[in-house]
């Protein structure tokens, strides 16, 4: 994703660099189609996160139902009768059984619960960044239709001081890839 972002703000530049009196249509279509990858990326990677947590936990339900559940009743058992001093009634003490299984297993997972809570947190906040950033670039892009050619040169010397790899050529080789990419004719 940060390859289409340094892809548009290089056709952005070339525009600067260039001396264009309109941001290149090629740059808008750019900037529309990063919008609609970044909604569609975060949707599949939260959709992959909440996927991929969903299978652990019914992994672990299984084991803990079939295989830690028997024990838990076996050990609940000798308690309870400990504990009420009379003998397990199936009819009558289930829900205390039950509720007790369930509570522990909530109490369990609490752990993974809260962890899907932060990576969904992170992911979402993750992507707002990015949402930010694609804003601002979409801002500057609009910024550039208003610059005079003084004001290009001047922008063209200041990125050329922060980046010298900035160069009005490379620029111009980003400007024909994008359009083969946008033609199709390149991935």
């Amino acid at each position: 994703m940060s390859r289409l972002i340094v892809l548009s703000l290089a056709v952005l530049l070339a525009g600067l660099c260039g001396g264009c009196v309109s941001t290149p249509p090629e740059v808008i279509k750019l900037h529309a189609k990063q919008a609609m990858l970044l909604n569609e990326l975060e949707r599949s990677h939260l959709a992959l996160l909440e996927a991929y947590i969903e299978e652990k936990l019914s992994s672990f339900e299984r084991f803990y139902f079939e295989t830690y559940g028997p024990r838990y009743r076996a050990n609940w058992l000798a308690a309870f009768e400990q504990q009420h001093g009379r003998p397990y009634d199936e009819e009558r003490d289930f829900p205390l059984l039950y509720n007790d299984l369930v509570a522990e297993y909530q109490e369990r997972i609490e752990p993974i619960q809260s962890l899907r809570r932060e990576l969904t947190a992170a992911v979402r906040a993750a992507y707002a960044d990015m949402a930010v950033a694609h804003s601002v670039t979409g801002d500057w892009i609009e910024s550039v239709q208003s610059l005079s050619g003084s004001q290009r040169r001047t922008a063209d010397t200041v990125l050329g001081a922060v980046n010298p790899s900035l160069s009005v050529e490379a620029i111009d080789e980003q400007i024909d890839r994008l359009r083969r990419l946008l033609d199709g004719k390149e991935e």
